[in-house]
């Protein structure tokens, strides 16, 4: 059975949420066999400067084999196309 996880509105930029935090996280989830990551609600109140930095090392995570790569987030995609789901092996 896969597992997933749901996270949300995480502020990460006003909670200080730092790149110790998103080492636990990823070890966490690796640990927990976690192969889908659900961000719901609001990650950060600064998208540009908070969220996509947030988002990148979540993208080096290896995809299921089946599943095809993680897209590459632009700076304003993060606005326009929040991604929903990210599949995490």
């Amino acid at each position: 059975m896969k597992k997933l996880a749901i996270m949300g509105d995480l502020h990460i930029d006003s909670n200080q949420f730092g790149q110790a935090e998103i080492q636990t996280l990823i070890q966490t989830l690796k640990e927990k066999e976690v192969v889908h990551l659900h961000l719901a609600g609001d990650i950060s109140n600064h998208h540009e400067q908070a969220s996509l930095p947030f988002l990148e090392p979540l993208q080096t995570l290896q995809p299921g084999q089946k599943q095809p790569p993680l897209p590459k987030l632009q700076k304003r995609e993060v606005q326009r196309r929040t991604p929903r789901v990210h599949d995490l092996v």
